[in-house]
């Protein structure tokens, strides 16, 4: 059994973990750009289509913007595999 990894090995790691840092920051930039422009235009057809003060409104309101945060995660994760999967090929 190996104990540890060859010089070489811990090199590459090094590697892969200076890409990480320095272009994940690119896609946390898009995370937020997602994120901000899903809840304004979330807002933005909320209000058009608002009629009544019903409370159960909020609730779907609230419902949506954390979907609309969780999806827009999602995006930015499925951004950053296609350009690593571009950068291996």
């Amino acid at each position: 059994m190996k104990e540890g990894n060859t010089k070489e090995e811990t090199n590459e790691i090094k590697e892969r973990m200076d890409f990480m840092g320095e272009s994940m920051s690119k896609y946390i930039s898009i995370f937020f750009l997602f994120a901000i422009v899903s809840v304004l235009l979330f807002f933005m057809f909320g209000s058009v289509f608002m009629g009544g003060g019903n409370p159960a409104e909020e609730a779907v309101y609230t419902f949506g913007t954390i979907i609309v945060l969780l999806l827009s995660f999602i995006i930015s994760q499925l951004y950053y595999l296609i350009d690593l999967f571009r950068k291996n090929r």
